[in-house]
């Protein structure tokens, strides 16, 4: 698979084959910004105006967005987390979908999350890690995130000895 702002196109190599999958193939943009496999075998592709999740076995594309309850329609980064929770942001903060429970948990600002834009995740040692407008961001999530224990948030930008404040350099 590989993602443009023209689509999907997802490839054959052994025979010789493409597909591309766009706005008239069902997805709600173009522009494409993120692609990732779940253990299922579906797609999750990020975008400027939501998030499709393709399922190529039953031929179907799901859209989510801030209607279905992620923070915001923008999605900049999906991530797949190693407790198989898929972790979505953009430009309102984060939303952490359990595939299992089909439970969405929005962090934001409200949270602690600031600043709520991001343009890359990663997750090392059990911690989220953000590539923000403002730094880098480390979050510790509750162990159980229905307990309403709180979040913790660590940043870390120049003032920490980082080269940069903006990391979408």
């Amino acid at each position: 698979w590989l993602c443009s702002n023209r689509g999907v196109f997802k490839f054959n190599t052994v025979k010789n084959e493409m597909w591309r999958v766009d706005k008239s193939s069902g997805l709600i943009s173009n522009t494409i910004w993120y692609i990732v496999p779940d253990e299922e075998g579906k797609i999750w592709l990020g975008s400027n105006v939501g998030l499709n999740i393709i399922d190529p076995v039953k031929n179907t594309i799901l859209f989510l967005g801030e209607k279905n309850g992620l923070t915001s329609d923008y999605t900049s980064v999906v991530y797949k987390s190693g407790k198989g929770e898929m972790a979505v942001g953009g430009d309102k903060g984060l939303s952490i979908i359990n595939l299992q429970k089909k439970l969405i948990t929005n962090v934001t600002a409200k949270e602690g999350l600031i600043p709520e834009g991001m343009y890359d995740m990663i997750e090392l040692n059990g911690r989220i890690h953000i590539a923000s407008e403002n730094g880098l961001i480390i979050v510790d999530q509750p162990a159980e995130m229905a307990t309403g224990k709180p979040w913790r948030f660590t940043n870390h930008a120049k003032r920490e000895g980082f080269p940069y404040n903006d990391y979408n350099q």
